[in-house]
């Protein structure tokens, strides 16, 4: 069972099986995340350079650049652990059958 680590951001301390099970996201959630994922890409490919303001321009890359890399290792991240899982599941059928 997790348990709440008190400090400065909060944490928990979570078991192996909590993690992975914290970690992959049903269809709904990945459906958002990659929906996030789009906006945050279009937004910045829609970006026009102000020579006015070049520190907001390269505020607003630096934003969606980072909204688009977290987002894509969350969706990642859920593909890898669920794939694992479904080959340790996999793997302890095939020793219950032998």
């Amino acid at each position: 069972m997790s348990t709440m680590e008190v400090n400065k951001f909060t944490s928990f301390t979570l078991s192996e099986q909590e993690q992975k099970i914290g970690s992959v996201y049903n269809l709904a959630q990945l459906q958002v995340l990659q929906n996030m994922l789009s906006e945050a890409a279009e937004v910045k490919l829609a970006l026009v350079f102000d020579p006015l303001n070049p520190m907001e321009y390269g505020i607003q890359i630096a934003y969606n650049s980072a909204k688009i890399d977290i987002l894509s290792y969350l969706i990642e991240n859920s593909r890898v652990v669920e794939e694992a899982m479904r080959e340790e599941i996999s793997f302890h059928q095939q020793q219950n059958q032998e």
